[in-house]
């Protein structure tokens, strides 16, 4: 057998080059640990069963195979790199004699077709004799499309055959082809399969599955750690290449090791339902709807009930009867953050690679103060020569897990990107899986991600018509997959209702009207819909009709009434823009109520100081009182605090009733003390007199309308019981559309839905059909950047800050200079800097006008240089001159916030 010692794969930061056939034996071990102990049951006998009696060899094999095109002289002879190392390597590679040199105008090396420059193109031809084409079906194309697509993209020729013909003609003459034969010959023996025991073809939803397993195989075969550990091996024992089988087996337990300390194995923290039960509700008995949860088996499970009703721990305790990995995923990074502190309590006695994915995610608490952080980028492996590796990994991996922490734990291997869905407990925005909705590079990976672990999306009725045409995109993509998902929600309106219920289980059952609350359950087209009782709570409504201009002081006049009758109750107030809620609480704290504000123009320290002192005095379990609130959206959607009196801008129905779950949100024997006399919830309601379309942005005025025409004549609702019909009665469809007003809203609705449609990735073009190669080619092939958002905001004059001031007056600001974030340094601070400028962010609105005029005297600085996150972030210098420590960011003319949207900035990703 000719292993081919004199052709390398890895060169960077090694003293020696790593022999090619070494690294796709070890990307073969570790993908067979992956097949084996990372993909769930059900997810790897999908695969098993499309695949034949030999999965498992099949997988290797392809994962092995996945470099077999680096065996090519524009990537072996590197002839653009000068420098003995590259010497050293083409005279090696010359002194075998195998290979026929190229000529200087060798097609090889002189092309920039991108197609023939890239190895994994090549490794697709290694395959079948011929280059991946686009016209190429892609059922019978399923090995070439597997490997080819490692590096984050397909690419396929197209015609071009003069450039094309050539490039094959010589790579055949020079006798790299019969490189390329070698090393496919020795994987395969390897892994114990011949490649016609392989099938000839292959479901397109498996291809996609195999191509995503691929790369992540590849990630972490390519570590540095694990490379040094084979390099050691050939030191002392290089005829072991010889036999691929023993070379495998000899890298398994390492790989294992590997594995788990870089994405990680799920391991659950109870033995069974009994044990998950009592985790998780503490001793209480399961409510109806979490009983329900734990007979909800496959498919998709939908807990429809009012806020507090514990539907977080009833999508855990479905969780809990599967071992699978778990994607929890919520709509803000406020909300993100909570639940990854719920979850860790839950998972404290077990220990899992966990990750938290959002925007601003390396600041939390999670990143920030670990337990531990299992660095998988260390170079620190020993050199000692072991007698027995195999052994010698395994009491590795035994001593490795006796001193694992006990709870989650972040790894630097799924700590950013798309890699942080492949942790076994991934909690995120739900932008995170929307990503996995629009075409672009690694859509693969995240599509494996989500196939391979149980996808939790809370407060769905969140998303909008162009968010939920995404999410239906996905959904079609998880029921073929047989992925568990979880939708979670208070207030789901019919129509999303039936888009999401229809894009997971098709048009083949019966879907009737929606009930609240309800649970349902949807698997094989099979509909089941429980009711489930729920906390009945009555609130009173005043609506309050106040002219446009007098909004604020119609806030503070109701705020001094209800605290003069109540001086130690909590009251809230909720206003649509950042301005008002500004204004309000001025207002509010000059008229001597101690204010707590809080909205999303604000940096990440002073809305992570503001949200700690809020859950102390008026959180679960907190005995504050005395206290004023005023908020933007970020309040709806984001806090766990219970008030006595509230007053809101009126808004949506579904965000209303968000709102209201705010108010008298716990039993509180302490309420009678701060509200003496009240027996029961009342809302004020403040609704504009005779309002523009733009007087009530960011909302449609036809869904304001409706929602107060419901309640005017009714003044009060009552929760579950019209719940549905609220919010039913206050959406706008085509079918009722009445006024000008209705028939905007409409418009705007299809605009949204029909811009989902025309960015989104093609996915159910492949699970039907007979597609073609390029069809795969076309998920990769990345949108404009103002296409490719995951939320339809206009951010076209939207800017991420750092701050940069004084601290006392810019909550966390950045105190050093650009220069320090643009070139940071490659150790351990590195992460510290970053996470410090981090604290300083804040998502703004800046005139075009003023941007150039900061930019010109030196205020503003980009950080595009930054090679890390903050590459997308300017430093604000200055920033003391448009910032208050009390209301925030009061915008660069010094007014109380340019913006008249609250939520432009809450959603990020």
């Amino acid at each position: 057998m000719n292993t081919h010692p004199e052709l390398w794969a890895k060169q960077s930061r090694l003293v020696k080059t790593y022999p090619l056939l070494a690294h796709l034996l070890d990307t073969a071990t570790v993908i067979g640990v992956l097949y084996d102990s990372w993909l769930r049951p059900e997810l790897r006998d999908l695969i098993s069963a499309e695949l034949g009696p030999k999965a498992r060899q099949t997988v290797q094999f392809l994962g092995g195979a996945h470099d077999a095109g680096k065996a090519i002289p524009q990537f072996q002879l590197q002839p653009r790199r000068s420098g003995e190392v590259w010497e050293e390597i083409r005279r090696r590679i010359k002194a075998s004699g195998l290979y026929g040199p190229p000529s200087p105008l060798s097609t090889l090396i002189t092309s920039t077709d991108p197609v023939i420059r890239r190895h994994e193109a090549w490794s697709a031809y290694a395959l079948q004799g011929d280059l991946l084409r686009r016209e190429a079906p892609a059922r019978a194309t399923w090995k070439e499309l597997t490997v080819a697509g490692h590096h984050g993209r397909w690419q396929c020729v197209v015609g071009r055959a003069r450039q094309i013909r050539p490039a094959l003609l010589e790579v055949e003459k020079t006798r790299w082809a019969a490189a390329q034969s070698d090393l496919l010959a020795a994987v395969a023996a390897g892994c114990g399969i011949s490649r016609e025991e392989m099938p000839e073809t292959v479901a397109p939803a498996i291809t996609l599955l195999l191509s995503g397993l691929v790369i992540l195989a590849d990630r972490i075969a390519s570590g540095e750690e694990f490379v040094l550990a084979g390099q050691e091996i050939l030191a002392k024992s290089p005829e072991l290449l010889a036999t691929p089988a023993d070379w495998i087996a000899r890298r398994s337990a390492e790989a294992e090791k590997r594995v788990r300390e870089t994405v990680g194995i799920y391991t659950p923290p109870w033995r069974n339902t009994e044990e998950a039960c009592k985790k998780i509700l503490q001793g209480h008995a399961p409510r109806p709807a979490q009983a329900e949860a734990m007979q909800s088996g496959a498919g998709l499970y939908s807990i429809m009930a009012s806020t507090g009703s514990g539907k977080t721990e009833a999508a855990l305790l479905r969780h809990a009867t599967k071992n699978e990995r778990l994607i929890f995923l919520l709509p803000t990074q406020a909300t993100t953050n909570a639940m990854m502190a719920r979850i860790q309590k839950i998972y404290a006695g077990t220990a899992n690679v966990a990750s938290l994915a959002h925007g601003l995610a390396s600041i939390e608490d999670f990143y920030a103060n670990p337990i531990t952080v299992y660095d998988d980028e260390s170079t620190g492996h020993s050199n000692t020569q072991h007698k027995n590796a195999k052994a010698d990994a395994e009491l590795e991996i035994e001593a490795e897990q006796s001193q694992r922490p006990s709870g989650l734990y972040p790894s630097t291997f799924v700590k950013s990107g798309a890699s942080r869905l492949l942790a076994p407990i991934c909690v995120g925005t739900v932008d995170q899986a929307l990503a996995g909705a629009l075409p672009g590079k690694w859509i693969h990976l995240r599509l494996l991600a989500l196939a391979n672990a149980h996808v939790v999306i809370d407060e769905v009725h969140t998303l909008d018509q162009y968010q939920t045409e995404l999410l239906g995109q996905l959904l079609p993509w998880l029921a073929a997959t047989g992925t568990r998902v979880t939708f979670l929600t208070a207030t789901m309106p019919s129509w999303q209702r039936e888009r999401l219920m229809r894009a997971y289980g098709g048009e083949n059952f019966a879907l009737p009207e929606t009930e609240f609350p309800a649970v349902e359950s949807l698997a094989e087209s099979e509909l089941r819909i429980a009711k489930v009782p729920d906390r009945a709570r009555e609130i009173k409504i005043a609506v309050d009709e106040v002219p446009f201009a007098e909004m604020v002081e119609g806030h503070v006049a109701w705020e001094k009434r209800i605290r003069q009758r109540f001086p130690q109750a909590r009251i809230g107030i909720i206003c649509n823009t950042v301005a008002r809620a500004q204004e309000t609480a001025q207002l509010a704290r000059a008229a001597g109520s101690e204010v707590v504000l809080l909205h999303s123009r604000m940096t990440a320290e002073h809305r992570r100081v503001l949200t700690e002192r809020l859950h102390e005095t008026v959180g679960a379990g907190s005995a504050g009182s005395a206290i004023t609130v005023v908020g933007t959206q970020v309040i709806e959607a984001s806090l766990d605090i219970d008030l006595d009196f509230m007053r809101t801008e009126l808004c949506p129905a579904p965000s209303l009733i968000q709102r209201l779950g705010r108010l008298w949100r716990r039993e509180d024997p302490l309420r009678a003390e701060r509200a003496p006399g009240q027996t029961g919830m009342e809302l004020s309601l403040a609704v504009i007199e005779d309002p523009e379309a733009w007087k009530v942005r960011p909302y449609l005025k036809a869904e304001l309308t409706r929602t107060v025409d419901w309640i005017r004549p009714r003044g009060k609702l009552v929760l579950p019981e019209n719940a549905q019909e609220f919010v039913d009665a206050a959406a706008v469809s085509l079918e009722d559309a009445v006024t000008a007003d209705d028939e905007e809203a409409v418009a705007e609705q299809i605009i949204q839905a029909m811009k989902a449609g025309n960015r989104k990735a093609r996915i159910a073009d492949l699970l039907t059909g007979d597609p073609q190669a390029g069809s795969f080619e076309a998920l990769t092939v990345g949108l404009p950047k103002d296409e490719s958002s995951t939320r339809l905001i206009d951010d076209s004059d939207q800017y991420q800050l750092i701050m940069g001031g004084d601290p006392d007056a810019v909550p966390g600001a950045w105190q050093g200079t650009a220069e320090e974030l643009q070139r940071l340094p490659k150790d351990e601070s590195r992460q510290t800097i970053i996470r410090a400028a981090l604290k300083a962010s804040i998502t703004v609105r800046i005139k075009q006008d003023m941007f150039a005029q900061l930019c010109e005297e030196g205020s503003l600085e980009s950080l595009s240089d930054s090679k890390s996150v903050l590459a997308g972030y300017y430093l604000l210098r200055g920033a003391e001159r448009f910032y208050s420590p009390e209301i925030g960011y009061v915008g660069l003319e010094g007014g109380t916030g340019e913006d008249s949207s609250a939520s432009a900035g809450e959603n990020h990703a």
